[in-house]
């Protein structure tokens, strides 16, 4: 009897970060996924690679508080 085929036998892994990822997050993940699954391959994408310096900006910016409404 042979089983149907999952989407985690696939030895690839698409990662989409909206919002941005830190460095360290990337390793993070990277080794994560190397743990539980070795001999996965991860492709990790973003909308933008931070700096730890741009994350208290991006939360506190006044921008982000009053957002453009179109007035």
């Amino acid at each position: 009897m042979v089983s149907r085929p999952r989407p985690s036998d696939n030895p690839l892994l698409f990662l989409f970060l909206v919002g941005g990822v830190t460095p360290s997050e990337l390793r993070l993940i990277k080794d994560t996924v190397s743990k539980l699954k070795p001999g996965t391959q991860v492709l990790i994408l973003s909308t933008r690679l931070l700096r730890p310096m741009d994350i208290p900006k991006l939360l506190f910016s006044s921008q982000r508080l009053r957002p453009d409404i179109g007035l």
